[in-house]
């Protein structure tokens, strides 16, 4: 900080004495380092209620954090730009030969443009490390995305497939509800069937119950044995 406070003498240039509009600059600076403080903590707010889960619009989100990072980018690049420039300021002043002795209200001026360039320092390095952070949440922010439409897709894949598998499952079904009334009917015409012969297989067997009397036989037999005793 001292090397940028107090760079090398050069030449002697001719420089104007500062004006008040120099102090008006430096307010501008200010009020712009406040305005970057608003806007790092608005970002931060904003980042914190899109990681919240259930969060519409997470992509469109994410492009205008995207966006208002680049703005904040160019802002730092301009504030950068205007340090460099009243370092260069406090610089002539150094140079000019006699100008504390010339004019006294210069060291009070002197004074403040350094303890201005050093806060303006402080800011610039606590706005880069506060982009960094925003930075590292919005790649964090970027993956949890990546891993939520990851999970969506295996979900949406997994509900499908149950979805597929359901409509085969009906349609089995119904095909065996077919199959089965099909089943039961033939099992009727059948039934009927059986009901329909049953009266005539037994009219059949009952007359062959006549020649049970075929053991008459015996008799025969004794008439034999009689004949056999007395006619012979």
């Amino acid at each position: 900080m001292a090397a940028l406070l107090h760079p090398a003498p050069a030449a002697a240039v001719s420089a104007p004495d500062p004006e008040p509009d120099d102090l008006q600059e430096l307010d501008g600076v200010r009020q712009e380092n406040a305005e970057l403080r608003a806007l790092c903590m608005e970002l931060e707010q904003a980042l914190h209620e899109a990681s919240l889960p259930g969060h519409a619009g997470g992509e469109d989100r994410l492009k205008e954090y995207e966006a208002m990072l680049e703005e904040k980018t160019e802002m730092i690049r301009q504030q950068h730009e205007q340090l460099q420039q009243l370092q260069a300021v406090i610089a002539e002043l150094e140079c000019q030969p006699g100008a504390r002795s010339s004019n006294a209200g210069s060291a009070p001026r002197e004074d403040e443009l350094l303890a201005l360039g050093e806060e303006l320092e402080r800011d610039r390095r606590q706005i880069q490390e506060d982009e960094q952070a925003l930075m590292q949440q919005m790649r964090e922010m970027e993956v949890s995305m990546a891993r939520e439409r990851a999970e969506m897709a295996r979900q949406r894949n997994d509900m499908q497939r149950l979805q597929s598998e359901v409509r085969h499952e009906i349609e089995r079904l119904e095909r065996s509800g077919a199959l089965q009334s099909k089943i039961e009917g033939l099992k009727n015409k059948l039934s009927d069937a059986s009901t329909r012969r049953g009266s005539a297989p037994v009219a059949s067997r009952a007359q062959p119950t006549q020649p049970v009397a075929a053991p008459a036989p015996p008799p025969a037999k004794k008439e034999g044995l009689m004949g056999r005793l007395f006619g012979r």
